[in-house]
C-alpha cells in the first residue's frame, strides 16, 4: 500500500510538472519547423475597416502634384483703335461693289481671331431701312458673318447670313439688302467667326 501511494504521488508531481511546462496549444511559441512564431498584432496596429492602405511601391516617395496648365480663355484679342483704322481701307477696297449706293452706319469693329473664335458688335436696325453687313479677314482664310436679332426676353435668332466663301463675307449685298422685319428699332449685332486661319478681322454695317 505504501508503495502504491508513493507511486501515485510521484506520478501526480510528474504530471503537474509536465502540465506547467507544456504551452497552451492555442498560443504556440514555435511554428511546426521550430521557428519562433510572431506575436499577435495589438489592436493599435490592426488596420481600420474600410481604410485604404498607403502605396508601397519600392523607392516611391511622396507624390507632388505637377503644375496645372492655364485654360484657354477662348476670347478674341482686342485690337488697338489705330490698327482698326488701318484696316478700313482694306475693307473698303474689298467690298466697294457690294455696298454701292449705301453709307456706313456706325463705326467698324475688329478683333484678332484664331480658328473657331467669334466676336460680336452691337447694332440697331431701324424700321424701313435697308442694311448690308460686310467683313474681311487678314490671315483668316474663311470668315463667316451674320446679323443676329437680340431683343430680350425673346431668344436671339439669326436673321441673315453671308453666302461667301473665303476671307470676305457679305450679308445682303447690293442691290439687295436686309430690312428690319419689326415695326420698331430692333437691337441686334453683327457676329463674325473665323472658321479657318488666324489674324485680324474687321466688320462694318452699311445702310440706305
Amino acid at each position: 500500500m505504501r508503495s502504491s501511494l508513493l507511486c501515485s504521488a510521484a506520478f501526480c508531481a510528474l504530471a503537474l510538472t509536465a502540465c506547467s511546462e507544456t504551452p497552451d496549444p492555442e498560443f504556440p511559441t514555435t511554428d511546426p519547423y521550430g521557428n519562433p512564431s510572431q506575436p499577435a498584432a495589438s489592436a493599435s496596429t490592426l488596420p481600420t475597416p474600410g481604410a485604404i492602405p498607403p502605396a508601397t511601391t519600392p523607392g516611391a516617395g511622396p507624390t507632388t502634384p505637377g503644375p496645372t496648365a492655364p485654360a484657354a480663355s477662348g476670347q478674341p484679342a482686342a485690337m488697338p483703335p489705330a490698327l482698326v483704322v488701318g484696316l478700313q481701307p482694306v475693307l473698303k477696297a474689298m467690298v466697294g461693289r457690294d455696298v454701292r449706293g449705301m453709307r456706313e452706319d456706325g463705326a467698324p469693329a475688329a478683333a484678332q481671331l484664331t480658328p473657331g473664335q467669334t466676336f460680336e458688335t452691337p447694332i440697331s436696325l431701324e424700321p424701313g431701312r435697308c442694311y448690308t453687313a460686310v467683313g474681311v479677314g487678314v490671315g483668316v482664310t474663311e470668315l463667316d458673318l451674320e446679323i443676329v436679332i437680340a431683343q430680350p426676353p425673346a431668344p436671339e435668332y439669326v436673321a441673315a447670313t453671308d453666302n461667301d466663301a473665303g476671307y470676305k463675307a457679305v450679308v445682303a449685298e447690293a442691290p439687295n439688302c436686309f430690312r428690319n422685319p419689326l415695326p420698331f428699332a430692333a437691337p441686334a449685332k453683327l457676329r463674325a467667326r473665323a472658321v479657318s486661319g488666324s489674324g485680324p478681322a474687321i466688320v462694318q454695317l452699311y445702310v440706305r
